[in-house]
């Protein structure tokens, strides 16, 4: 007989996280056991994930996207690479430097993050990258356009509010 017993739910409460959201007023959301293995198990089982891929966290964990990349590592079995607190998301010329150091192979994006990486000379030697997942903002067609140009990735147009356990919907973004 275990000492210990699990004494959680699907119902309980796996993390909650703060937002805005689209109503601009701060709220907290609940996000239960049973959803986030959802997510998670949808994660691990959909996606061809090898020991070689590489996840990225870009933002602050208060970013509930970055429960992709912190979980997506985890539930994969794939490496996390967490910059230090000096990192500069909005220093095109760091991120990418560092992205190539450490051949991230998956890395979330804010399109806006994103417009600034594209333009960096060095962008199109991210050679290693083959998932890009833009999160939180609207995914411009002129800046997939451009992406398309210089790198072979996958684009993954993500979308959800907290509330529905982070992504609701992934598009694949073709080349057409």
């Amino acid at each position: 007989r275990s000492v210990w017993e699990p004494r959680a739910s699907c119902e309980d409460v796996a993390w909650m996280v703060y937002t805005s959201g689209s109503t601009g007023k701060p709220k907290g959301v609940e996000v239960r056991q049973q959803h986030a293995g959802n997510i998670f198990s949808w994660l691990r089982k959909s996606h061809d994930w090898t020991s070689r891929d590489k996840f990225v966290q870009l933002y602050s964990i208060s970013f509930d996207m970055e429960i992709f990349s912190i979980f997506g590592a985890l539930v994969t079995g794939t490496e996390l690479y967490v910059p230090g607190e000096n990192f500069e998301i909005h220093s095109s010329s760091t991120l990418v430097n560092q992205l190539q150091k450490r051949r991230i192979t998956v890395a979330p994006y804010v399109p806006s993050v994103l417009a600034l990486s594209v333009k960096n000379e060095n962008f199109r030697e991210l050679t290693d990258l083959r998932v890009i997942a833009t999160v939180g903002e609207e995914l411009p067609a002129f800046l997939v356009s451009k992406l398309q140009q210089k790198l072979k990735c996958r684009i993954w147009n993500i979308y959800g509010p907290a509330e529905a356990t982070l992504i609701v919907t992934k598009r694949v973004v073709s080349r057409s």
